[in-house]
């Protein structure tokens, strides 16, 4: 009977171990978690946090490792405190949204664990729609403002542009859907989808007129020899000088001759701003190579200037003396060709353009052979760059037209090694080419291009045509009910092609103002445009 009670003491003091204990040789204790909410509410683009408790009735040794689980895309987790250590204690769980998140609820599980234990709690986090007071400007291509055309929130308010081309909308949802219209013929729309700033520059892709007009210059003036360059020019040689200012930018030709530019007569410099634009005047001459490629530089000089709208700029103040430049040489490889559903790229073709930096560039090569590396005899010039852009071109299957993508780097004008490589253009999926039925509701879908946006351009003879951005690889055509007179027509022929544009993160980007000059005036960046096909309207 003693036996029998010494058994069972023995194992009563085993379950009061394992119990007090339960990580046996882990060196634990027994602990819970608990959370200061079950639900969290956040705005996209925001953040919030819980508390994380960490007890135990009997105590614990051993530090508690914290982690969460069934956290969704566009949410980040992150613990002020962890691990907490043995004993008990407390963390700061803070759960940021991005402005991209899908709204919604989500179930996130938080767990500890601690030697072999391990506990969870849960909490419903739910995303709600951010809302913003929107306040734009639309620009044209000129980088000046479209005023007086209508601006509307797609599936809700709509206004109309100022003077200025500046609009503005309260309590927008975002993201939201932009559309700027212009009357014509064609009339043309402007869709920017899935934006969340609150501060979009609209550029007007199609044929806005600027506000106002521009401002014009006339220019004329002579190149001579100076100390290094050679009047009549070389044979084979080139003479240019181009004009650079932040507001303008223009390209002359010169008498190989005589150096008298331009050759034929007074060219204009045209800008739009301020009614005078300080630049300078650049001139450079060189010799050519049988193929066209330059061998040496012979010359370069410049001339600082202000001109004025309405004037008439000429000897001697435009006259441009050149002095001799040393030489250095561009070289370096094109990496890879990509791959078209229909068959590999080719080259198109290779340019080089001098960057002097204030939006003035003469280019100095272009080169349509298929060679993949190149080295090319650049201009020593203080503070210029080389602007090379590559091309390449492939068949588009079950398109009309070809598939062309290219790559614009600026770099160093001695740089040597310089890596370039291409991305394949989009290529259209659905509908199928000469399709029927066509409405607001029909999806348009296309290949990816790599970390890119796209321009999706519906034309059509009769309009409206329609531009639309986004940074998804499908979309519709909009429904623009809340802008009269800029529905879908019915029984109507389209042709519709992809532009797509490197490297932006998101349509957010292209609403800003170093989008709004253009993007194939960028330092660097890729695009590639896809073939054509047709449909019809319902």
């Amino acid at each position: 009977m003693r036996r029998h009670l010494s058994l069972l003491f023995s194992l009563f003091i085993g379950l009061f171990i394992l119990t007090a204990c339960p990580n046996g040789g882990g060196g634990g204790g027994s602990f819970s978690l608990s959370l200061s909410t079950n639900t969290l509410t956040v705005t996209q683009g925001a953040s919030d946090t819980l508390t994380v408790n960490v007890s135990g009735s009997g105590g614990f040794s051993s530090d508690v490792n914290l982690s969460t689980t069934g956290v969704p895309s566009d949410v980040s987790t992150s613990f002020g405190t962890d691990p907490v250590t043995g004993g008990g204690g407390s963390s700061t769980l803070t759960v940021n949204v991005s402005a991209s998140a899908a709204t919604g609820t989500n179930t996130i599980t938080v767990e500890g664990t601690s030697g072999s234990s391990t506990q969870t709690a849960t909490f419903t986090l739910e995303v709600t729609s951010a809302t913003v007071n929107v306040s734009g400007t639309v620009v044209d291509t000129n980088e000046q403002p479209v005023a007086n055309t209508p601006v509307a929130i797609l599936g809700g308010a709509s206004t109309t542009t100022d003077a200025s081309g500046n609009f503005s909308f309260s309590n927008v949802t975002t993201p939201y859907d932009l559309a700027v219209a212009v009357s014509g013929p064609p009339n043309e729309v402007v869709v920017y989808r899935g934006l969340t700033r609150n501060d979009p520059i609209v550029l007007f892709i199609g044929s806005a007129p600027s506000a106002g007009s521009g401002n014009t210059a006339a220019v004329q003036g002579t190149v001579s020899a100076g100390s290094g360059g050679q009047f009549p020019e070389p044979t084979p040689g080139e003479t240019e000088v181009v004009f650079g200012s932040p507001e303008a930018s223009a390209t002359f030709s010169v008498n190989s001759t005589t150096g008298n530019y331009p050759t034929l007569g007074l060219t204009t410099v045209d800008w739009f701003g301020p009614n005078s634009t300080m630049g300078t005047l650049h001139a450079l001459q060189w010799t050519n190579n049988a193929s066209g490629f330059p061998t040496d530089y012979t010359g370069y000089g410049t001339e600082s200037i202000t001109l004025t709208d309405g004037g008439s700029f000429s000897s001697p103040t435009t006259d441009i003396a050149l002095a001799g430049i040393a030489n250095t040489n561009f070289d370096g490889t094109i990496t890879s060709l990509p791959s078209a559903t229909s068959g590999s790229y080719s080259l198109l073709g290779k340019d080089l353009e001098v960057n002097f930096g204030d939006q003035a560039t003469i280019q100095v090569v272009s080169d349509p052979s298929q060679n993949n590396s190149f080295t090319y005899t650049t201009p020593d010039v203080s503070g210029a760059t080389a602007r090379f852009l590559v091309g390449a071109g492939a068949a588009a299957t079950g398109s009309s037209g070809s598939l062309s993508t290219f790559t614009i780097t600026t770099e160093a004008i001695d740089a040597s090694g310089v890596s370039v490589d291409l991305f394949a253009a989009p290529e259209l999926s659905l509908p199928a080419d000469a399709a029927s039925g066509i409405d607001t509701s029909s999806s348009f879908e296309w290949s990816a291009f790599n970390s890119g946006v796209y321009i999706v351009n519906f034309t059509s003879p009769n309009g409206p045509d329609f531009f639309v951005i986004t940074d998804d690889t499908q979309t519709t055509i909009p429904d623009l009910a809340n802008i009269s007179g800029f529905n879908l027509p019915s029984g109507t022929s389209y042709d519709w092609r992809v532009l797509g544009l490197a490297p932006f993160a998101s349509v957010d980007e292209t609403a800003e103002p170093s989008f709004s000059g253009g993007p194939s005036n960028a330092d660097n960046i890729r695009f590639g445009t896809s073939g054509a096909r047709s449909f019809t309207t319902q």
